[in-house]
């Protein structure tokens, strides 16, 4: 899914990983590796591996799982489908984390 947005009169277009992943640079997650992230070189499943999630899951909101008879490790705030992640919330961000595209150097 593609997101659109207008910053200072210019539109802008950014899928959804990267979007989020530009989000967690802005908020301090990435510090003080955040120069050496391409938040585009994120696919779905690299931005769930990030040790960025709570990893205690009586820590979560009694909310999160109430209503589920399956508890998950992470809240799942909305959905008529339960998203399961196989491997979530296990890999330390590092410097150029996830780069698979490499810049033509002339």
């Amino acid at each position: 899914m593609m997101i659109g947005f207008t910053v200072m009169g210019s539109q802008h277009h950014m899928y959804c990983v990267p979007f989020v992943l530009e989000m967690y640079k802005e908020a301090g997650l990435f510090d003080p590796i955040a120069s050496s992230i391409r938040a585009t070189e994120f696919t779905v499943k690299d931005a769930y591996l990030v040790r960025f999630f709570e990893n205690n899951s009586s820590r979560l909101p009694k909310w999160c799982n109430d209503a589920d008879t399956v508890k998950l490790p992470n809240c799942q705030i909305r959905g008529k489908y339960r998203l399961e992640l196989p491997v979530y919330n296990v890999l330390d961000p590092y410097p150029n984390m996830n780069e698979r595209t490499f810049e033509n150097p002339d």
